[in-house]
C-alpha cells in the first residue's frame, strides 16, 4: 500500500513539469517546426484553447516574421519573456482574406520572446507548422544615434581657426565638449600675454545625450597658470550648449551664454573624416 501511495505521489508531483516541458520549447530562425494541439497543453491567454509555445532570443532590435499554418483555424500570439506566462505584445488570426493561416510581423528590441501557437476555436486538436525569421528593420525614419564614432575635432569653415573637440562616453551616455574660440572683442594693445594671444578663450561643456541630441552645461574656467598646480582654476557655469547631429559628418550647435548676451546656431563638420566609417557602423548597430 505504501508503495502505491509513493508511486501516486511521484506521478502527481512530476507530471506537471513533464507536461510543461513538452508544451514549451525553443525555436531556431528560418526553420519549419511541426507540432500538434492536444489537451495536455492549454493556452494561458485564450480560455478553452490548446496551445504550444516556442521561445527565441534576439541580440539586437529586429523585425520578426512569425508564420503559423494549419488546416485547423490557427491563432498566433507573440509574448514577452521566456515562457507561456509572458504579456502578449502582438496577435493575429488570419494573415489575409485568402487564408486562415496566421502571421505576425513585428519590430521588437533585443530580448527573449515566446510564440504562442493556438487555435481560434476552443478544444480543437490538429497539426500545424510554425516558423520565425528575423531581419534588420527598415529605419529610414529612425533618428541618428550619437556614438563614440563622433569623437574628434569639429569646426565651422566660416570661422576657421576655432573649433570643438567632442568626446562621447557610451556607457554613461555623457558627452564632453571643449570649445576653442576667442573673446567677443580684441583687448587693448597694452594687454599682453606670456603665451598665446590674450583674446584666446576655451570653454567646456558637459551633459547627457539621447538619440541624436546632447544638452550640455557650459563652463568657463580661469585662474590657473600654465603647467602649474596650484593655483586651482575656477570653473563657473555659464549657459547651455545643445548639439544635434544629422549624421556622422554634420551637426549643429545651438548656444546660449548669458554672461555675454549671445545666442546663435553654428553648423559643424569634421576636420578629418577618418572616423566616419566607424561612426556609421556604430549608428547602424544602435538602430
Amino acid at each position: 500500500m505504501k508503495k502505491n501511495y509513493l508511486s501516486l505521489f511521484l506521478f502527481l508531483y512530476f507530471l506537471p513539469g513533464e507536461l510543461l516541458a513538452d508544451c514549451v520549447s525553443s525555436i531556431s530562425f528560418d526553420t519549419d517546426v511541426a507540432g500538434s494541439w492536444e489537451p495536455s497543453c492549454t493556452s494561458e491567454h485564450r480560455s478553452g484553447k490548446y496551445a504550444k509555445y516556442y521561445t527565441f532570443t534576439l541580440s539586437s532590435r529586429q523585425t520578426v516574421t512569425i508564420d503559423l499554418q494549419s488546416s485547423t483555424d490557427p491563432f498566433l500570439l507573440l509574448l514577452n519573456g521566456s515562457d507561456q506566462t509572458g504579456t502578449p505584445i502582438a496577435g493575429n488570426n488570419d494573415r489575409d482574406e485568402t487564408t486562415n493561416d496566421s502571421q505576425i510581423i513585428h519590430t521588437i528590441s533585443a530580448g527573449t520572446y515566446t510564440i504562442e501557437a493556438t487555435t481560434l476555436q476552443s478544444e480543437r486538436t490538429g497539426d500545424f507548422v510554425v516558423s520565425v525569421s528575423a531581419s534588420k528593420p527598415s529605419c529610414s525614419d529612425c533618428p541618428f544615434q550619437i556614438n563614440a564614432g563622433l569623437n574628434g575635432s569639429w569646426y565651422y569653415p566660416g570661422t576657421d581657426g576655432q573649433g570643438f573637440l567632442i568626446d562621447v562616453f557610451p556607457d554613461s551616455k555623457v558627452m564632453f565638449v571643449a570649445w576653442f574660440t576667442f573673446d567677443t572683442e580684441h583687448p587693448d594693445d597694452s594687454v599682453t600675454a606670456n603665451l598665446g594671444d590674450p583674446s584666446q578663450r576655451w570653454l567646456t561643456a558637459q551633459g547627457i545625450y539621447a538619440d541624436n541630441q546632447a544638452v550640455l552645461d557650459v563652463y568657463v574656467s580661469g585662474g590657473g597658470l600654465f603647467d602649474l598646480y596650484p593655483p586651482v582654476p575656477t570653473r563657473e557655469k555659464d549657459g547651455t550648449l545643445t548639439i544635434e547631429f544629422s549624421g556622422c559628418n554634420a551637426g549643429t550647435i545651438t548656444y546660449d551664454i548669458p554672461s555675454i548676451g549671445r545666442q546663435d546656431v553654428i553648423p559643424i563638420e569634421r576636420i578629418v573624416t577618418e572616423n566616419v566609417p566607424l561612426c556609421e557602423s556604430l549608428n547602424e548597430m544602435a538602430q
